[in-house]
This record gives C-alpha cells, sequence and structure tokens, in this order.
C-alpha cells in the first residue's frame, strides 16, 4: 500500500465524506455509506466496486471507521464510484486534522453548557424533523452530539439552523 504522502488526496473525490468525517472524529461515530438513495442497497450499478475500494477509503481517513455496516451510532453518507480522478490541490488531511484540533476547544466549551444553545429558528427546524422524520430519543442524542461538533467546526458557541440542517441530513436516510 502506498505512504500517506504518495496517497492519492481523496478529500477532493467525495468532500461530503470529508465533512462527516470531522464530524464523525469529534463525536466518536462510525460512517456508513451508502451508493444510492436505498441504505439497505449499497452496492448497485452505481458503485460495483464500493466493497472493494472500503479499505483505501479507510486507509485515507484514518480513525474513522468508514462502512456499509456500522456496528455502532453513526452518520449516513450517500458516495458515487469516482468517473475521474482530479489532480488539482484539494484541503490536505493535515488541513482537515488542524481544524478538528482547533474545533476541540468550542466543542469543550459547548459540552460544558447543560443545554446547548439553540436560537428559535434552529429550534424550530429541529422539532419540524423529529416530527417529520419520526426520530426518536436516541437519534436526537445522536443529533445533538453532532450539531455540537459542526457549532464547534465552525467556531460558533450557538447552534444555529445551518448547523442542525447539516447535522439533520446525515439521518435523512
Amino acid at each position: 500500500m502506498e505512504n500517506r504522502e504518495e496517497q492519492k488526496n481523496l478529500i477532493g473525490v467525495w468532500p461530503n465524506l470529508s465533512r462527516a468525517y470531522e464530524i464523525a472524529k469529534l463525536a466518536c461515530l462510525e460512517i456508513k455509506v451508502v451508493s444510492n438513495s436505498d441504505p439497505g442497497n449499497f452496492v448497485t450499478e452505481t458503485y460495483p466496486k464500493l466493497l472493494q475500494d472500503l479499505p483505501i477509503i479507510n486507509e485515507f481517513f484514518a480513525g474513522v471507521n468508514i462502512t456499509t455496516a456500522p456496528t455502532k451510532p453513526h452518520l449516513t453518507v450517500e458516495i458515487h464510484q469516482p468517473t475521474k480522478y482530479d489532480n488539482r490541490r484539494h484541503e490536505s488531511m493535515e488541513s482537515v486534522n488542524n481544524r478538528i484540533l482547533r474545533a476541540t476547544n468550542t466543542m469543550e466549551l459547548l459540552k460544558s453548557l447543560t443545554i446547548p444553545v439553540y436560537n428559535e429558528a434552529s429550534l424550530m427546524l429541529y422539532n419540524t424533523a423529529i416530527e417529520k422524520l419520526g426520530l426518536g430519543l436516541h437519534d436526537c442524542h445522536i443529533i445533538d452530539k453532532t450539531v455540537i461538533v459542526i457549532a464547534a467546526l465552525s467556531d460558533s458557541t450557538t447552534v444555529r439552523v445551518e448547523h442542525i440542517a447539516e447535522a439533520i441530513q446525515y439521518f435523512s436516510y
């Protein structure tokens, strides 16, 4: 296997997976990848080599288990088979890991609050999602963890609508 310096930068291939990696790493979650909108049918004609590519994906995104069959709380991310590899420079994994380190301080502050600070609009969106998606207590617990991480990555001590919207997208499958 190639060493990290020689390995292709997968951040440009799946930016949505890269963002989920940041969140999952800070929230201690797994990532479930699907290759279409049907999470029960993860290997289809849209990405027949997904299972073959998973070890390479996991090597690049070290520290987070990326799987098709999660064993613990997880985020769900849709990815597609790459049609080409873009050699342009993308954000480096070092840059992503530095952002994760910076977010740790903000996350600690948010965790120290008894209840995260939601503004009115974000609370309305959250309650609508609970109703429309039929979310249970466990789902809300995972979304709360995810929202805190997203807010921290944004260097925000208040949960805003965009934080809730991003968190919910990982649970809408």
